[in-house]
């Protein structure tokens, strides 16, 4: 237990947490509060407390962000806190600093949760308090590294949110005997933090069911599987409804042990979300679907869609694709090699000749059915996939198009006055061959290699907001640059094929190898962009700095926290100071400010710092030590040159993904495209 739980009760009133919670607004923000209760919930920011069960018995006590506080259920806690709202939730907020505490002085039995109907979750006086479910089916589930669920007695639905993934056997259709869970408020919105619970477990379950694709006014066969788990054979009542309308049933006996399975069709009438359910018995699985357009129909009105969008597409196309073959008979007659556009010219070459098939082929077919029918003004599904493919592919080279052109052009203009040198006085002078002269120019565009093999968190393999889209298509559209990711061990030998090289925050280890390697690339002349992370966030600042420990760059096992500059919470600060003197500086300002949330670094010798936190920021370790104080503006960019090459290393691996809506890569983008630019030695 903490020494600073152990101050001694302040003189102060002591305020029932029913009569707190009743008079909520009265109390909040007034002034340090003495209240007791019963710990039935811990997190790992603080627990939550119950005097008694039902309406305004249980509050949260904050202790602090990753705090871990010292008491488990069923401890008697004595609170001194201040009363006040965080983002719709009833607290108290426990700060040593000024004198509260929290204090465990007892241990007694958990409240009984309250029997509450599933509709009533979100009424404000059950916040914090125990509540029991009973008979709640399972109308909806949500996975990703967490489990939502939505559940529903009857009486409307409870939404359940667990921050670990819950049990396959918790799906849809399935119906607990009773479901217990506290109340909390997240961002204004309620939600029920599972306790315990239990299913009903009927011996005769539907354990499977199977479909290919649901299409509108097309029969869509159904296979699901019964099965009796139980020790007696039962008389099954098999049920099947689609949006409610029956459109199977049937009975049949299954002996012990024995499993069915029934075969039946759906005809969806309408395209979109429909709702499959299956009961056996007392058994129910809730299939959600989604019904598309029939490819057939579909594609009487697609296909002169399609030919209209090919002819558009064409005519912009064509010229484009003339333009190219001219230029690089031009650039190939002076010598000048293709290097990096080479394989992407092959594909548009090869694009092109596919799209002249595809079109034949639609073009054929197409006069075989006005053979047969000369007044036809629509054509069958056969047809029509190969005017569709033929219109995508041009949107296709229309994109490579539009990359390769310029860089084309611009080596032409640079290789011209070398290449087509007029003769003096516009003649050609008797002992002048017609020969071009060779340039011996190899055309080469910027490429980012940006590193997946190391269990990144922030991955460019991802594509939710833990991803990084936002900076890749900044760095193809804004800087014209190639950019690849890898998912193999780094070795030298496919870093030399690159200019710069991001590694955000691995889980696994960087190899002494893999860090060798790196090292050997930057010091021939490569970039080298590397993040880190919060603690919170698990900085594997050991590896990071196997790679630039020995340039003068250490990365802290540390976190940037601000009171004050923040965006919500102390951990997630704003930064803003700026050293506008470095060339990866230039397109940030002085009042432009960067969303946050990583580890501080630690530089020495010849090492420039690019960023630093603000006055107000300072930083914690895991146990909550002070690092760097308030006022030392701690360093979390900085740069410098190693060999031919150069390094910039940045404490905040998700600056650059995708997270909170994209306003961590937004607000970073102009450090990140300066930094990219300077690390390509094109600053």
């Amino acid at each position: 237990m903490p020494v600073w739980t152990l101050k001694p009760v302040a003189a102060a009133t002591y305020i029932p947490l029913v009569e707190l919670n009743q008079n909520f607004d009265s109390y909040a923000y007034g002034g340090d509060v003495l209240t007791r209760g019963i710990v039935t919930y811990v997190d790992s920011n603080g627990f939550m407390i119950q005097n008694g069960s039902g309406a305004y018995t249980g509050i949260y006590v904050y202790t602090g962000y990753k705090s871990y506080p010292s008491v488990q259920k069923g401890d008697v806690v004595e609170v001194y806190g201040y009363p006040k709202y965080y983002n719709g939730l009833r607290e108290l907020s426990v700060n040593p600093t000024y004198g509260e505490y929290y204090s465990v002085v007892g241990a007694a039995e958990v409240p009984q949760p309250a029997v509450i109907p599933t509709a009533d979750y979100d009424r404000p006086e059950y916040q914090s308090v125990l509540v029991k479910f009973v008979d709640a089916k399972i109308t909806g589930r949500y996975d990703s590294w967490y489990t939502k669920l939505w559940i529903d007695d009857g009486s409307g639905e409870a939404y359940i949110f667990s921050s670990s993934s819950l049990p396959s056997t918790l799906e849809p259709g399935a119906k607990f005997k009773y479901f217990v869970g506290v109340v909390y408020v997240y961002r204004n919105s309620y939600e029920v933090l599972p306790v315990e619970y239990q299913l009903y477990n009927p011996a005769v379950k539907v354990t499977d069911v199977e479909y290919y694709a649901f299409m509108e006014e097309v029969p869509t066969r159904v296979r699901a599987t019964v099965f009796n788990s139980g020790s007696t054979a039962s008389n099954v009542s098999f049920s099947a409804t689609f949006d409610g309308v029956q459109v199977y049933s049937a009975e049949f006996t299954l002996l012990p042990g024995e499993s069915k399975v029934v075969e039946f069709y759906v005809v969806p009438q309408s395209t979109g979300s429909h709702t499959l359910t299956i009961i056996a018995e007392e058994s129910e699985k809730i299939v959600p679907v989604n019904v598309i357009p029939n490819p057939y129909q579909l594609s009487y009105g697609l296909t002169p869609y399609y030919e209209r969008l090919y002819n558009k597409e064409m005519a912009n196309v064509t010229p484009l694709y003339e333009n190219l073959t001219w230029v690089v008979g031009e650039l190939t007659s002076c010598g000048v090699s293709l290097g990096d556009l080479e394989s992407r010219i092959q594909w548009i070459n090869g694009t092109m000749e596919e799209i002249k098939r595809e079109y034949s082929l639609y073009n054929t077919l197409k006069g075989l059915l006005i053979q047969q029918n000369p007044y036809r003004n629509a054509y069958y599904y056969p047809v029509m996939v190969h005017i569709r493919k033929a219109a995508m592919m041009s949107r296709d080279v229309m994109k490579e198009l539009e990359f390769v052109l310029p860089i084309l052009h611009s080596t032409y203009e640079q290789v011209k006055p070398i290449c087509h040198a007029p003769a003096p006085g516009n003649e050609t002078p008797a002992n002048q061959t017609n020969a071009t002269p060779s340039t011996n120019v190899t055309i080469k565009i910027t490429k980012v290699l940006i590193d997946a093999s190391h269990g990144q968190y922030y991955n460019p393999t991802k594509t939710d907001q833990n991803g990084m889209a936002t900076l890749i298509e900044n760095i193809k559209n804004e800087l014209g640059w190639i950019v690849d990711i890898n998912t193999e061990p780094i070795t030298y030998e496919k870093l030399k094929d690159y200019d710069v090289l991001i590694i955000t925050n691995p889980s696994q280890d960087i190899t002494d190898g893999e860090a060798q390697a790196i090292q050997e690339f930057v010091e021939n002349g490569g970039g080298l962009f590397i993040l880190g992370e919060s603690y919170y966030g698990h900085v594997y600042y050991k590896s990071l700095n196997k790679v630039v420990g020995k340039y003068g760059i250490q990365f802290n096992n540390d976190e940037l926290m601000d009171d004050d500059m923040n965006t919500g919470r102390k951990w997630f600060p704003l930064v803003g100071i700026y050293n506008l003197d470095h060339p990866a500086m230039k397109f940030l300002s002085a009042d432009h400010q960067m969303y946050y949330n990583g580890d501080t670094l630690t530089v020495s010798g010849s090492v420039t710092w690019l960023v630093r936190g603000y006055e107000t920021a300072y930083s914690e370790d895991r146990d909550g030590n002070i690092v760097y104080e308030k006022g030392s503006k701690p360093i979390i960019a900085a740069a410098v040159e190693a060999g031919q090459g150069r390094i910039v290393a940045y404490g905040s691996s998700r600056a650059i993904s995708d997270a909170y809506y994209g306003h961590y890569i937004n607000t970073n983008w102009p450090f990140v495209k300066g930094v990219l630019l300077w690390l390509a030695h094109q600053e």
